[in-house]
């Protein structure tokens, strides 16, 4: 009996001491979940680990993933250029969020300069990376801030415009992003003349249409300048090759100052500048109405002077298609369709690399172009599709090899007699004659 008893003692202290046990753990593993502020000394030594070979990279750009890290770390790592400063940090258990501003001699913290916002799991000495995000909207003008979508084709998630003022530093920036990374800035200087440049130095509107027909949401900045009001024009047809490129900032296709606006009768605001540029409510009358206004763009150009321009009947309908052309450089090519202009080619170069120009079958609806150097020869024949610009329908490489670029199943016998009996259509160079008034004439010709 009394065995009993002292093995029922026992059990009851083992109990209790296990139950003490549990619940030091509890409050020892509550503890370690608290978050915790750094002290300035591990703010300091996180300044130091962050600023070697080993860690430095992952502050330069935006990643969200872990997977991420490894190709980003390596891409990046050669060109690195700033140095940090840990401003800010919090941990919870082995998990960090550490705050960073990038060290710059102007004491910038937005735009490029703009904080970093980084997380990752510590484990002994090793950081196990998990996100980056540079802080785009610190100091941001929130007011001229958007997110929009420009083309399905070229950005299939939206890009976020984020303006910041004049009052952080004499005038008004610009910034392009997509999820978070960065794309491009906008060059907001506007040429007063060819020795003077003017700055933006408070936004008015913004506004996001295709005013240069290519199917691509395009970018409107209307502002104030020291000069006066201003609107810039940005195509961005061409930003992912540009992006691509890694090119400085984006110049705006055109810019319309007060004297401008007052020739065409226009005011600064987003409606009007809709109005002139893409018809009422985007769609135009006639031709003439479009064509009319796809001129008065070019007609805008800081080079107006080098644009010419010509109607020429490439298709067999009524409809003729406007060229526009800087010669010996680049042009492009517009037709009518459904009450909107049709780009067919956007600011094709030609001139330089052995490209003579470009050559059109009339009423065939046919394009010719050739590319001819030291290392070869080279063809295409072109046409419509149901949208966007020309497509090659056939290419000919070095004379002899024949390609299909239709979705026709051809043998090469076929290609061949199919391409000889195009040669044979009478072909004629695409060329601008006219100059503006000249087309002005023309249209107002045809549509009396």
């Amino acid at each position: 009996m009394q065995k009993k008893k002292i093995i029922t003692i026992i059990s009851i202290i083992l109990l209790v001491l296990g139950c003490s046990y549990i619940a030091s753990s509890n409050i020892l593993s509550k503890k370690s979940d608290k978050e915790i502020t750094l002290s300035k000394a591990e703010l300091k030594r996180f300044t130091e680990a962050f600023n070697t070979d080993e860690y430095k990279g992952f502050l330069e750009k935006t990643f969200n993933k872990q997977d991420e890290t490894d190709s980003f770390y390596s891409e990046h790592l050669a060109s690195l250029k700033n140095t940090y400063t840990c401003t800010a940090g919090k941990r919870k258990g082995d998990h960090y969020v550490l705050r960073f501003q990038v060290n710059s001699d102007s004491d910038k913290h937005y735009g490029l300069f703009a904080d970093r916002v980084i997380s990752f799991t510590k484990s002994d000495e090793e950081f196990l990376m998990e996100s980056n995000a540079i802080q785009w909207d610190d100091h941001c003008d929130k007011e001229h801030c958007y997110e929009v979508k420009l083309s399905r084709v070229q950005f299939n998630e939206p890009i976020k415009l984020i303006t910041y003022p004049a009052e952080l530093d004499g005038r008004v920036s610009i910034i392009l992003t997509k999820n978070n990374r960065f794309l491009t800035e906008l060059k907001m200087s506007c040429e007063k003349s060819s020795w003077k440049e003017t700055h933006l130095i408070k936004i008015i509107d913004v506004g996001f249409f295709d005013f240069d027909e290519d199917g691509v949401k395009d970018i409107i900045i209307i502002a104030d300048s020291e000069f006066g009001k201003q609107v810039l024009l940005y195509s961005t047809g061409s930003l992912s090759t540009f992006i691509q490129r890694n090119e400085d900032s984006f110049e705006p296709e055109w810019i319309i100052d007060e004297n401008t606006m007052s020739k065409i009768g226009g005011d600064f605001t987003v409606e009007s500048m809709k109005n002139i540029f893409s018809g009422i409510d985007g769609v135009y009358s006639s031709y003439e109405e479009c064509y009319t206004a796809i001129a008065k763009k070019y007609y805008f150009d800081i080079d107006w002077n080098y644009w010419k321009y010509n109607l020429i009947y490439a298709d067999d309908d009524d409809i003729p298609e406007l060229v526009v052309d800087h010669p010996g450089f680049f042009m492009s090519l517009y037709t009518y369709e459904n009450g909107h202009a049709r780009c067919l080619m956007n600011h094709w170069g030609y001139g330089m690399g052995g490209n003579p120009g470009y050559q059109y079958a009339p009423g065939k609806g046919i394009y010719h172009a050739e590319d001819g150097s030291m290392s070869g020869s080279y063809e295409e024949y072109m046409s419509k599709r149901a949208k966007g610009e020309l497509v090659p329908d056939y290419e000919i490489e070095d004379a002899e090899k024949y390609h299909n670029c239709t979705e026709k199943e051809m043998t090469d016998e076929e290609i061949i007699a199919e391409v000889n009996k195009i040669k044979k259509y009478r072909f004629e160079q695409i060329e601008g004659t006219m100059r503006f008034e000249e087309l002005m004439g023309s249209l107002n010709g045809a549509e009396d």
